[in-house]
């Protein structure tokens, strides 16, 4: 069976969502009974549907009262090329998709092998106009990007890979600790703290 016999994801999503119309419910219904590979997209797509309502969900309605439907239409158009404002122009600056953009904004990341976490308000430093930003024991960089007058208790960090382009684009220059290490491909592994806004406030690189 070639690609253009299979269902397009557009018309697999419509159905998760319950937006088909009464013929279309019969074809796809029809096909998906016959076409393993279709149903095992199906599957996939409503699992990741799901995980992603589930974050959403998770989105604390007193803090981020619009915040909640505009990441769900973010997520809608992930796939499409539209103009970036915002947090998500931000870190898509960072070289990151929009999908994940949307989901670091509430400080949750489901991809494996990556974590987030809040970090304690006790191990937080009130002092942001310092040089540095002392959290959970991390010395972060500061970055001009989220409202300095958001609480910084409210802060989340994530670890992910960074490309070291996108923080020198941020004036943040490191010492290379390969000869590889200044290549333009060349990422780093870092701690990103985000403020309450969703916007990168800080950055703590940890190893290359």
């Amino acid at each position: 069976m070639t690609k253009s016999d299979h269902l397009p994801n557009d018309s697999l999503l419509r159905a998760i969502d319950d937006e088909l119309a009464g013929t279309e419910v019969v074809l796809v219904e029809s096909h998906l009974q016959r076409c393993e590979e279709c149903r095992r997209s199906y599957q996939e797509l409503s699992h990741a549907s799901a995980r992603i309502e589930s974050v959403l969900a998770a989105v604390p309605i007193e803090h981020y009262p619009e915040e909640r439907e505009r990441l769900a239409e973010e997520l809608e158009r992930c796939q499409t090329k539209t103009n970036l404002q915002g947090s998500e122009k931000v870190l898509r600056r960072f070289g990151w998709g929009m999908a994940i953009a949307a989901t670091l904004a509430i400080g949750v990341l489901l991809l494996p092998g990556r974590h987030a976490r809040i970090p304690n308000t006790t191990g937080v430093s009130e002092a942001r106009s310092s040089a540095a930003l002392q959290v959970d024991g991390e010395t972060f960089i500061p970055l001009p990007y989220s409202n300095p007058e958001l609480p910084v208790s409210a802060s989340h960090i994530v670890e992910m890979r960074i490309s070291a382009s996108s923080l020198a684009d941020a004036g943040i220059v490191f010492e290379p600790i390969s000869n590889t290490a200044s290549e333009q491909d060349s990422s780093v592994l870092a701690d990103v703290l985000l403020g309450m806004d969703g916007q990168p406030l800080g950055v703590h690189v940890l190893r290359q």
